[in-house]
C-alpha cells in the first residue's frame, strides 16, 4: 500500500486528505488542508444562506452567485445571527 491511486480519473497521493459530500468527492495535498476546509466551510455558509432565503421568496438571481453588496451585507448579518443562535444553545448544554 501506500502507492499512488486514480480515483475517478483524479490522482490521488499517500497524504491526500478526502473530502466528499453528497455532490462528489475531492482529493487535496495535506498541505493544503486548513485553507480548502475553511473555504469549503464558507461556501457550505452561503449555500445555507441562499437556501433559506430561496425558501423564503428571494429570487436566485444576484443571490448566487453574490453579484450584489446588498446581498453581502444580507449575508453577513445571517452568519453573525446563526453565530449568536449557536452561542446560546452552546452556552445552554454547558
Amino acid at each position: 500500500m501506500n502507492v499512488p491511486i486514480a480515483c475517478g480519473g483524479a490522482p490521488v497521493f499517500p497524504g491526500h486528505f478526502m473530502v466528499g459530500d453528497q455532490d462528489g468527492m475531492m482529493a487535496t495535498p495535506a498541505h493544503l488542508e486548513d485553507e480548502i476546509s475553511q473555504g469549503c466551510a464558507k461556501m457550505e455558509d452561503f449555500d445555507d444562506f441562499v437556501l433559506e432565503e430561496v425558501i423564503f421568496g428571494a429570487p436566485v438571481i444576484f443571490l448566487h452567485p453574490c453579484t450584489t453588496h446588498e446581498n453581502m451585507r444580507k449575508f453577513e448579518v445571517w452568519k453573525t445571527k446563526r453565530q449568536e443562535k449557536w452561542n446560546r444553545v452552546s452556552n445552554r448544554c454547558r
